[in-house]
């Protein structure tokens, strides 16, 4: 469907659960994602199993260091204004 085509989208929690279907839901309709989680590992994994798609930052939410981190992210997948 690509109802999501040419848009960038940030899923926190996003290595498994509900983060990671809607991560899995969002490449599907064909936007770029950014998924965020603490658990590297899991967020590895999903990032690897939704292909180019899909990237995936290790994030607490809690700190702003890592939010910048997102940002600049989805700023490179050119989803957030300069």
């Amino acid at each position: 469907m690509n109802s999501l085509a040419g848009r960038t989208a940030v899923i926190t929690g996003g290595a498994s659960g509900l983060g990671a279907a809607m991560a899995a839901r969002f490449v599907a309709e064909g936007a770029q994602v950014v998924a965020t989680d603490i658990d590297r590992s899991g967020g590895g994994a999903i990032a690897r199993e939704l292909g180019q798609a899909c990237t995936f930052v290790e994030h607490d939410v809690a700190d702003e260091a890592d939010w910048q981190k997102v940002i600049a992210t989805a700023r490179d997948l050119g989803g957030f204004p300069a």
